[in-house]
């Protein structure tokens, strides 16, 4: 869901003790997807359109990023993402 790379950049910046890239250029293949970093490493990604909304938050276990979501509505939300919640 035009995620994954930026998960993977958080996820190595914040292993490494880096400051969140916020200014990161993601390219997404969806143009009515909207994505947003903050200064946490939380990504936001909305859609308008169909009035979604989903939250990934980092927490760092060991040596590891672990990724959790949350969002609206429900039946949007992709199963990985109920699975870490």
């Amino acid at each position: 869901m035009c995620t994954a790379e930026l998960r993977s950049v958080v996820g190595a910046a914040l292993l490494e003790g880096k400051s969140i890239p916020i200014n990161y250029k993601m390219e997404c293949d969806m143009p009515e997807i909207a994505v947003a970093l903050n200064s946490v490493g939380e990504i936001d990604v909305k859609n308008s359109e169909y009035g979604i909304f989903i939250r990934f938050t980092p927490q760092i276990e060991g040596n590891a990023v672990i990724w959790s979501c949350e969002g609206e509505p429900n039946n949007y939300i992709p199963a990985a993402c109920k699975l870490n919640t």
